[in-house]
């Protein structure tokens, strides 16, 4: 299942994010009929202020085989607007 995260919803709970109101707990309750057999798992996430297509496996299992495909042939990039000019020797790292 694909779903259109919009930014500021987290994908799971965390420290500043109450586990209510992370995105499998919102989706259940929008769409309480996903829950059985078991609720969707997270194929991948995006951070919380990012918008865009989320992947769900509705079974674990699904959901290990999906990850394992999204890892071969996904890949990610990230883009930047600095506010100043950079120096022309600036260089970055790959994480």
């Amino acid at each position: 299942m694909v779903v259109n995260k919009p930014a500021g919803v987290p994908c799971h709970a965390g420290t500043d994010n109450p586990a209510d109101d992370s995105l499998i707990p919102v989706l259940l309750r929008t769409m309480p009929e996903l829950a059985e057999p078991s609720p969707p798992s997270l194929v991948h996430r995006l951070d919380k202020l990012t918008s865009g297509a989320l992947v769900l496996a509705r079974h674990t299992g699904s959901a290990r085989v999906a990850h394992a495909l999204l890892s071969k042939v996904s890949h990610k990039t990230a883009d930047g607007v600095a506010s100043t000019a950079l120096p022309a020797q600036a260089s970055f790292q790959k994480w």
